[in-house]
């Protein structure tokens, strides 16, 4: 547990713990009142392209031939 003081010179160094998964608890004199974790990280799910296909089609406007 980490008093406010102690949290703000070393908020680097707590944000490094909570980035491995440590929770740190911080607190105004002897009473928690804050944890500081790491936010989950969310992989982005793909999707696919509607631009890319086989053969791509020309524009209506477009003649051909």
């Amino acid at each position: 547990m980490y008093t406010i003081r102690e949290a703000q010179t070393n908020f680097s160094k707590l944000l490094r713990k909570a980035a491995r998964g440590e929770e740190v608890i911080i607190a105004r004199g002897k009473t928690p009142v804050a944890k500081l974790v790491a936010v989950p990280t969310q992989k982005k799910k793909r999707v696919p392209s509607k631009q890319r296909s086989a053969a791509p089609h020309p524009h209506p406007s477009l003649k051909i031939g």
